[in-house]
């Protein structure tokens, strides 16, 4: 289901040790995590150096708004004072 994929996908993003585990054995941790057979093989196929790459990406986005003091969008949703 593409929710799982989604799920699997987001985690490889943000989880160092389950990318690891993932590069080790793609197949296998794409099954554990609810993939159908052919799903779990074309995850497979994703390049490990593109995958470290996508990751490295996130976490340095992730790294650089918390650096610049952003607010999550639910505290800006609730301010009363106009700013």
């Amino acid at each position: 289901m593409q929710a799982d994929v989604e799920r699997l996908l987001a985690r490889l993003l943000t989880d160092g040790g389950f990318r690891r585990r993932f590069v080790a054995d793609p197949v296998s941790v794409a099954r554990e995590e609810g993939l159908s057979p052919a799903e779990a093989q074309a995850m497979a196929r994703l390049p490990s150096q593109d995958l470290k790459t996508a990751a490295r990406s996130y976490e340095h986005k992730r790294a650089s708004k918390l650096k610049r003091g952003a607010r999550h969008w639910l505290i800006g949703w609730f301010r009363t004072d106009g700013r």
